[in-house]
């Protein structure tokens, strides 16, 4: 029945791109229908222009403020490789300052390893497996079902025991990274084969591995809401005007 339907839609398309077959014409919407108005009441009509005025601002206030993020991370980043290359001691909690605004940065051990990342180490020659420990396996429940294993799954893995593909898809290994990898970093640089120097290869490790960058006590010295809002919609950051 789905075959007959993939055709059908197939014999479809050809005829409407070779010309056999008039496009179907646009039904009528309700948007060009007349709106009913309603006045909200005057204890809602604050709580109404605030609602309006927030929609409308959010979306250039989270561009900016996601690109300035990604920005003084992206900095972060490279100044913590640098200082781990140059000190072999893995950087603890930092205060960045920049005018009057200030944050604290942390890279944290929250790491995960998937077999994307696990190949693109590969792929640079890193070798993490003394830092990571395999903790049981993950079944993979839509691919059970979607091979057709559920009803009989204790039957179903006795058959597939010598099919290396559907194994491979339903079972994967937990893989859990140990507490000590950022420590191990400068070693495993070392005998990296990415290019460049100490530090250029402890950022490629950490460029695939990923460990979750935090942020925390963001401020603008002797700034209000007021003055951080005027801050961000007046900066040149992603178009705006400053």
């Amino acid at each position: 029945m789905a075959k007959s339907k993939k055709s059908a839609s197939s014999a479809a398309a050809s005829a409407l791109f070779g010309g056999k077959a008039a496009p179907k014409k646009k039904t009528a919407t309700s948007s060009g229908k007349d709106r009913e108005t309603v006045s909200l009441p005057p204890n809602l009509v604050e709580a109404t222009e605030v609602a309006a005025a927030y929609r409308q601002i959010k979306a250039d206030l989270e561009k900016k403020g996601k690109l300035a993020d990604k920005q003084a991370q992206e900095f972060c980043l490279r100044w913590w490789c640098e200082r781990f290359a140059a000190t072999g001691k893995r950087p603890d909690m930092t205060h960045f300052v920049g005018g009057d605004g200030s944050f604290d940065f942390v890279l944290t051990r929250k790491i995960t390893i998937t077999a994307e990342k696990q190949e693109a180490l590969d792929m640079i020659g890193a070798d993490i497996s003394e830092q990571v420990e395999t903790s049981g396996l993950s079944i993979d429940m839509d691919a059970v079902v979607r091979l057709g294993y559920m009803e009989k799954l204790q039957a179903a893995i006795a058959e597939m025991v010598d099919d290396d593909e559907h194994i491979a898809e339903i079972f994967t290994p937990k893989v859990t990274v140990k507490e000590g990898i950022l420590e191990a970093l400068p070693g495993i640089a070392q005998e990296c084969e990415a290019d460049g120097g100490l530090a250029d290869k402890i950022q490629a490790i950490v460029d695939i591995l990923k460990p979750v960058p935090q942020v925390k006590k963001a401020e603008l010295a002797g700034a209000d809401a007021a003055g951080c809002f005027t801050r961000v919609v007046e900066s040149s950051l992603a178009g705006g005007k400053k």
